[in-house]
């Protein structure tokens, strides 16, 4: 895209500006922090231990605030340094459990420190931008300088003009310096509310392990469903081909057996042996169908979708496409995922209509399933849903489901994964 000329020279003022605009926002939380720590100090003060959690938790709304906002354009919010919550517990045990969670954090005695020392700290580094708003202020408002010059025995217009230079400077200056204003309280902000070293270290921890027992029952629910998917895969070809083509033997061992006396007989018999084999295959070919279906392999998941859909009895919409094949396991284990999502929504929903998106993003191949149902669908009263939920966790997936009583219902299907390109990989 060509660039303007000046345009460049047109951003950094900007840029000036809006960095003026968040060094007053900054400031006005700096000086919000003083009345929170006055209450935190009273509350704690007069009750004690009492009310130790609640009093903790509302120290945490302000620092968790300044924590998503002081971040510059282009840097990351601070993170939350909190250690995480001991899981249940109720009665006394588990209140003593929540107090010592949240009273032997250091997080927490780093945040009181923040807020007693931000009003004064944030106020001193962020004063660029307080200058111009008190600059404006003394040459926008009328009467304000005038009743400074009589205040202290001045009047006329040599303090006006006096005045009008020295606002117009402390503009300018605070403007030129907002940017680095913001820095500097950034990092004087990360200094207490980023987490340490050892807090780093420790939240690491936990999200691991938080990841391993969900990858843990994920993998326990995903041997199971392995187990079923083969119980019916057994039961069906017991029950079905293999029913059919000891039936097919049979049936020829008959006709055989009449070829010389009955031809006619034997003729029919040997029809009939046909038309059994015929059903046979096509019990096969859905079998197969429902292990991995063959226009997944050859045409890929955004045809495997709309072929499926042709079938699906409603007016289902299949939009987007993948530049590249996910691995196999991702590919059909999304495919068997919308299955069960437009199924769900042929039996339950009562819509006429759904639309089916695919799309590759950040990582992530995303699938979201709408419909034009009434809504009120949980994961919470059946296990459909909560199952294809636990099902996807064995590839580190999620199944995000919204839907509001009076709809749509809209799930959404992430599964992060890399594309491969379509001519090395059958998916």
């Amino acid at each position: 895209m060509p660039v303007v000329p000046g345009s460049r020279r047109m951003v950094a003022p900007v840029r000036r500006l809006v960095a003026t605009a968040l060094c007053l926002r900054m400031a006005g939380l700096a000086l919000a922090a003083a009345p929170v720590f006055a209450l935190a100090v009273l509350v704690g003060a007069l009750t004690g231990p009492t009310l130790g959690p609640p009093t903790a938790r509302a120290t945490r709304w302000l620092p968790d605030l300044v924590r998503r906002l002081s971040a510059r354009p282009g840097t990351a919010t601070i993170a939350r340094p909190y250690r995480t919550e001991p899981a249940g517990g109720r009665g006394m045990a588990g209140y003593r459990a929540r107090v010592a969670w949240m009273w032997t954090d250091p997080a927490t005695w780093r945040d009181l420190a923040w807020l007693a020392a931000e009003p004064v700290v944030g106020t001193v580094l962020l004063l660029p931008g307080v200058a111009v708003l008190f600059a404006w202020i003394g040459l926008l408002v009328p009467g304000v300088e005038g009743w400074a010059g009589r205040l202290y025995g001045f009047d006329g217009a040599p303090l006006d003009a006096a005045s009008a230079v020295a606002g117009a400077l402390l503009i300018v200056l605070g403007v030129l310096l907002a940017p680095a204003a913001l820095g500097w309280h950034a990092r004087w902000c990360a200094r207490l509310l980023a987490p340490t070293d050892a807090a780093r270290l420790r939240l690491e921890r936990d999200r691991l392990a938080r990841r391993v027992d969900r990858l843990s029952a994920s993998r326990a629910d995903a041997t199971d469903y392995q187990a079923t998917e083969l119980r019916r895969i057994e039961r069906d070809l017991h029950d079905g081909a293999q029913a059919r083509l000891a039936a097919v033997a049979i049936t020829l061992g008959a006709a055989e057996q009449l070829l010389d006396t009955d031809p006619g007989r034997a003729r029919e018999l040997y029809g009939r042996a046909r038309q059994s084999t015929q059903t046979a295959l096509e019990e096969l070919r859905d079998l197969v169908n429902g292990i991995h279906p063959p226009v997944l392999a050859e045409r890929g998941l955004a045809d495997a979708l709309r072929s499926l859909v042709l079938e699906s009895g409603l007016r289902v919409t299949v939009v987007g496409d993948l530049p590249g094949r996910p691995p196999d396991p991702v590919c059909s284990a999304a495919y068997f995922t919308t299955c069960e999502l437009i199924a769900n929504v042929a039996k339950h929903a009562g819509g006429a209509e759904a639309r089916v998106e695919i799309e590759h993003r950040d990582g992530q191949l995303r699938l979201t399933v709408r419909d034009d149902g009434p809504g009120g669908a949980d994961p919470a009263r059946g296990n459909g849903l909560a199952g294809i939920g636990r099902r996807l966790g064995t590839f580190d997936g999620t199944l995000r489901l919204t839907s509001p009583a009076g709809g749509p219902t809209i799930a959404v299907v992430e599964v992060p994964c890399e594309l491969s390109s379509p001519k090395t990989t059958n998916c």
